[in-house]
């Protein structure tokens, strides 16, 4: 039972979509599951036994420090903060990630390893940016097109009045004038 157990939790952290990691109390990687290692661009030999500091950049890595250490201080889980960090060899693109962090407890109170669920949402930060443009330039065309309403109002009257000026030769001399 208990084999059965480890090889079914074994299976889902190495075959989740989301990312997995798990840190020592020297904020060193200890467990990396396949998911969080391509989102990383970075094999999973080269996160364990590395800390934080060495595998991500900074200000990306400190942030993450702060968290795990807090957790392995207070006991409590720190959730759904951001992490925007550069990857290295993705062409400098800056990448989005919601984090959650949670305590792992062996039999006794004292927190052992702290947990990470990492969620790459570079994506959809993109297309909430393009939307955002979009949305302002639907908005700048309907201002565009509101403004050329306005000025075709009166230009529209002028254009009816000098044309029953030509048309009529009855009309006197003061209104032509």
């Amino acid at each position: 039972g208990l084999s059965d157990t480890l090889a079914l939790l074994d299976s889902m952290l190495e075959n989740a979509p989301i990312g997995f990691a798990f840190f020592d109390r020297k904020l060193r990687y200890v467990r990396v599951n396949q998911f969080l290692a391509g989102m990383t661009q970075m094999p999973i030999g080269r996160h364990l036994g590395r800390s934080i500091a060495e595998v991500l950049p900074d200000p990306a890595g400190e942030m993450l420090q702060r968290q795990v250490q807090s957790v392995f201080e207070t006991g409590h889980p720190v959730t759904q903060f951001e992490l925007n960090t550069t990857v290295p060899g993705d062409d400098a693109q800056v990448r989005n990630w919601l984090i959650n962090v949670y305590p792992v407890k062996a039999t006794s109170e004292a927190v052992r390893w702290v947990g990470a669920i990492v969620v790459e949402t570079t994506e959809r930060k993109r297309a909430e940016e393009a939307l955002r443009k979009t949305e302002k330039l639907a908005a700048a065309g309907r201002l565009a097109a509101s403004i050329a309403h306005e000025i075709n109002n009166p230009l529209e009257a002028v254009t009816n009045l000098l044309y029953l000026l030509r048309r009529q030769p009855s009309l006197d001399q003061e209104a032509t004038g």
